[in-house]
Parts: structure tokens; sequence; C-alpha cells
């Protein structure tokens, strides 16, 4: 019998002020390049349908929610969880380097404004 199970995904909205990348920079985006990593599974399993069926207790949407909360919450606390995020926040900055080291290499040429000497 398979179980339910949560996963967690983020997402990374990083604001790109370059117009090649982002031509239509008025539109939804406001010059944002979204970026996603997940679903990845935690070890966290979810509720099955009879918790909303009410089969065994009724139905306590908060005393669920604190439960899995405070399960997610031990889990992202553990080295496990730890590796999940360093994982997963990894991803998204390989895809935003990624994304930079494509477009962005004119740029690069460039001086740096804040740097002292150029």
């Amino acid at each position: 019998m398979s179980g339910s199970r949560i996963s967690l995904r983020l997402d990374y909205a990083m604001i790109d002020g370059r117009i090649e990348c982002n031509p239509e920079m008025a539109d939804w985006s406001s010059g944002h390049m979204f970026f996603k990593v997940g679903p990845c599974k935690t070890r966290c399993r979810g509720p099955a349908s009879w918790t909303f069926d009410e089969l065994y207790e009724p139905y306590d949407r908060e005393k669920v929610v604190k439960r899995y909360v405070d399960e997610l919450r031990a889990e992202i606390a553990s080295g496990a969880g730890e590796q999940l995020l360093t994982y997963m926040i990894g991803n998204l900055l390989d895809q935003a380097k990624a994304h930079c080291d494509e477009r962005h290499q004119e740029y690069r040429k460039q001086p740096f404004p804040g740097r002292k000497g150029h």
C-alpha cells in the first residue's frame, strides 16, 4: 500500500534588469527571471483520506496542520533536511548562474561600477 507524502518545491524570482533577457519588462514579470526546483520528497507522510472522512476521529484541521508542521520542522532541522535544503537552494543558484553565464557575458567585460580603479 502506498502512502501519502509531502513534497517541497522552491521558486526563485531573480531580478534581471537586462532588457535582452526580459524584453517585455513592463509585463507581469516586472523584470524577473524565474527558476524552480522540486518537487522534492520529504520523509513526512501526509494524512490519508480517512483523516478527512473522519473514520477514526473527527477531523480537526488545526491539530492536523500542527502535526505536519512539527514533522516538517523536525525534518528540516535534521541532517537530512539540511541536505535537502542545501540541494534545493544550490540548484536554484546554479540555474541563475547558468542563465547569467549564457546571457550576460558582455556585461562581465565592462568595469564594475563599485570597484575602485575602474
